[in-house]
């Protein structure tokens, strides 16, 4: 199992691929936002094309700019053969309204514009959801904490969200476009980095947890291919899936994981001491250019590297997808001290993790 972290800018956008010669599958986790993540995925695309594979799921995490721009942009270009994807997860706004009203109510926010040869006629654009469900693409049913679903031999879990999230997106879902109610003092201003802070004086600051609706409501899941395990949070809160973690991995040895993508790239507000004690890994992706919010926060990044230390664990690992962030976090005293290293995952289309 081997995953690409895109130059999303300030967002998400991954390709995780498995499987044996002749039949390996692709998953792409969100589309990031901005020109060159959009190149690069156009590029990936029609790699695996020629590849003759296909792109055995989408997922869109959720209706964040930084995770879906890159997807909604992606699905405009009718250059873009759209039978290379076989399954779409998206918690649209039509889905949520016939979930919870036992209707369907179009999105009039997230519109993709008319830009296609015909095969798809509207005059004035047609909501993502919609789209998808035109195709053959959109899921009937919530993507939901809890479900399990297998492509391949691999086996995916889902974390979050639940239930009461979406409810409240779906309750605010035009609000959430308008950033009214929905965000507050969760997001870090841009000014607000803790970079000169020691990591000894970060892990004693109590946490405290995220409340935007529309991060309330990422699709965070697991997936296990070949006894790897790869966590994927997306922005999701971390007491929805510690308490689904437990649910689905009960005994405490099966919450060990190879690779995780830490929640909200590195937000302080979405990484629990919580969570850090109801799993074990010693590599994490950060996924962010490092310019937006203050993020990653060095208080989220300090507490997973004191928990393994702590644990006397083997070297904790730090991945990040543009360079010379980590540069900028930490020096190498304690980088030494701690036992820790932070690398450059590489943004070519031949670098990858081996899960």
């Amino acid at each position: 199992m081997r995953i690409k972290s895109l130059p999303a800018h300030d967002g998400d956008c991954f390709i995780i691929s498995f499987g044996k010669d002749g039949d390996i599958k692709n998953i792409i986790v969100d589309g990031g936002r901005r020109k060159p993540v959009l190149r690069r995925l156009k590029e990936e695309i029609e790699l695996i094309k020629r590849k003759k594979q296909n792109v055995d799921l989408l997922i869109v995490t959720h209706i964040d700019e930084d995770h879906i721009q890159g997807i909604l942009k992606l699905f405009e270009d009718n250059q873009i053969d759209k039978s290379i994807f076989k399954n779409v997860w998206f918690n649209s706004k039509e889905n949520l309204t016939s979930f919870f009203e036992g209707k369907e109510k179009e999105d009039t926010r997230l519109i993709i514009e008319d830009k296609t040869d015909g095969n798809i006629s509207y005059r004035q654009g047609i909501s993502f959801g919609k789209m998808l469900h035109n195709l053959g693409f959109s899921n009937q049913e919530l993507i939901l904490a809890g479900r399990e679903f297998e492509i391949g031999d691999a086996v995916i879990k889902v974390l979050s969200p639940n239930e009461q999230s979406l409810k409240k997106l779906h309750t605010e879902w035009e609000k959430a476009f308008l950033n009214e109610a929905t965000k507050g003092e969760n997001i870090a201003s841009k000014d607000d980095r803790d970079y000169e802070k020691s990591i000894e004086d970060l892990v004693k600051n109590t946490f405290k947890e995220d409340t935007d609706v529309i991060n309330g409501s990422s699709i965070a899941f697991s997936i296990e291919y070949e006894g790897k395990k790869l966590l994927m949070l997306a922005d999701s809160f971390p007491s929805i899936v510690v308490k689904n973690l437990q649910k689905l991995y009960p005994e405490e040895h099966e919450r060990k994981f190879d690779l995780i993508k830490i929640s909200h790239h590195g937000s302080k507000f979405n990484t629990s001491d919580d969570f850090l004690n109801s799993i074990k890994c010693e590599r994490y992706i950060v996924s962010t250019n490092g310019k937006t919010h203050g993020f990653p926060n060095k208080e989220t990044l300090a507490k997973i590297i004191f928990f393994n230390y702590k644990g006397n664990t083997s070297k904790t690992y730090l991945y990040f997808n543009y360079p010379d962030i980590f540069e900028q976090v930490f020096c190498e005293d304690e980088m030494k001290n701690y036992n820790f290293q932070c690398l450059h995952m590489g943004i070519n289309k031949e670098d990858f993790l081996e899960v």
